[in-house]
């Protein structure tokens, strides 16, 4: 019964190590990024950028923020989009500036926090 038992703990354990790369794949093909934006800047400015995010750069929203006005989102590393790669913030930035050229913001890249 105890040899039973030991193969299921086991079993499971390693399902649960298996399962858990599996969902890190998918963290490793996206970008994270913060932005956020002064206080004048209209909703509809702000629903206009986040159809882009989602509709060009195949993003997604993670987090809209309530304290600032900003939100957080991901983009795939190798976006579907001509103009932007999905490579790094300076690329976003130059795509952004292109499509947006009025809209004031702050962008930065998502980056763990780790305690001590």
């Amino acid at each position: 019964m105890k040899l039973i038992q030991l193969a299921l703990y086991t079993l499971s354990i390693v399902a649960t190590c298996l399962a858990q790369n599996v969902d890190d794949t998918k963290y490793t093909n996206t970008q994270d990024f913060i932005i956020s934006f002064p206080q004048d800047v209209g909703n509809k400015e702000l629903q206009t950028l986040k159809d882009y995010i989602s509709d060009e750069l195949k993003g997604t929203i993670s987090f809209e923020y309530s304290i600032i006005k900003g939100f957080s989102f991901s983009v795939p590393k190798i976006s579907t989009s001509k103009i932007f790669s999905g490579s790094t913030a300076v690329e976003l930035v130059e795509y952004l500036n292109m499509e947006f050229p009025n809209l004031k913001y702050n962008l930065e890249q998502d980056q763990p926090v780790n305690v001590l």
